[in-house]
């Protein structure tokens, strides 16, 4: 069975983006890993968007919620929306 191959575009320098930097300041290169992993996981989603549980994507990631809830909620990489 063949899967079907996703692909996104990321800047070669997107380590560079001042939101990021002070990201990676705060969490090393693990945040970065884990904010590409978040960025996967989007880009696999149907609509382009995941449930904020922390949880699910530390398990996803194999990584501290923790660490996720800082890459998701503390630099402004992502935008947060609330359904209510």
């Amino acid at each position: 069975m063949k899967t079907e191959q996703l692909w996104f575009r990321m800047s070669a320098n997107l380590h560079e983006q001042i939101d990021v930097v002070a990201m990676r300041m705060k969490l090393g290169w693990e945040g970065f890993g884990i904010y590409v992993g978040i960025l996967c996981l989007l880009r696999g989603s149907e609509d382009g968007t995941l449930p904020t549980d922390y949880n699910s994507i530390g398990w996803q990631l194999r990584c501290s919620n923790d660490i996720v809830k800082s890459v998701i909620a503390d630099f402004g990489l992502f935008t947060l929306i609330d359904n209510g």
